[in-house]
């Protein structure tokens, strides 16, 4: 449960973070997570 909780608050940093940042950087971060999601 904690750890759910941990992943969401990271979730939320970036989403804040690729908000502030430019596409190409946004582009990386979109990979990164789609890979996360996937759990590679």
């Amino acid at each position: 449960m904690q750890e759910a909780a941990e992943s969401a608050k990271k979730s939320i940093f970036l989403e804040s973070f690729i908000l502030t940042d430019d596409h190409k950087t946004h582009k990386f971060w979109q990979v990164l997570k789609a890979k996360a999601r996937e759990g590679v």
